[in-house]
């Protein structure tokens, strides 16, 4: 997790010398080193309350680095005749969320993911915006597809914060209702 390796060794120093204690802070120390994403858990939860614009969501995947190249999305699918989702939100709004979408049961087994960011050093949140860009194409009429696709994400003050070329790039083929 961002911000987690530069605070290993920050952190723990200032709990040695907070006033809690030698051996209480000592106890903490290893706890911090070996857990800090988790450790940090009532962070992201206190943030939930405060930063209502940026929701922490946990999307269900098999592994991180299918996580990180956009393999796993948020689909509501039918179980058993049970509406359930392959995102969650985490923090003081969870358990409501899944019942405002109408689904009728959550089933959290599984590894889940989200990103976050380095709260001290970069936005001042540890929430991060995420997004799911699905493109269709349409009818797909041989040797007349050419060109790209890029992405470019521009904020309300026209500043660029992501432009990326997706094909052909990453995908040698676009077909129809081919998934980016």
């Amino acid at each position: 997790q961002p911000g987690c390796w530069q605070d290993k060794f920050n952190k723990p120093i200032e709990e040695l010398t907070n006033g809690d204690g030698f051996l209480t802070s000592l106890f903490q120390l290893p706890r911090y080193l070996l857990f800090c994403s988790h450790y940090r858990s009532h962070e992201w939860f206190f943030e939930s309350l405060w930063n209502q614009q940026c929701q922490f969501v946990g999307v269900l995947c098999p592994n991180y680095q299918m996580f990180l190249n956009g393999e796993c999305g948020c689909e509501d699918l039918l179980i058993d005749g049970h509406g359930e989702t392959t995102c969650a939100l985490m923090g003081y709004d969870a358990e409501y969320a899944v019942l405002r979408q109408g689904l009728t049961k959550f089933s959290p087994q599984g590894k889940w993911y989200l990103k976050t960011s380095d709260f001290y050093t970069q936005t001042g949140h540890h929430c991060q915006y995420q997004y799911q860009l699905i493109v269709k194409l349409g009818q797909f009429i041989p040797n007349n597809n050419i060109g790209n696709v890029s992405i470019a994400i521009v904020t309300d003050d026209n500043r660029i914060i992501m432009n990326e070329k997706v094909y052909p790039k990453y995908y040698p083929q676009l077909r129809p209702n081919y998934r980016l």
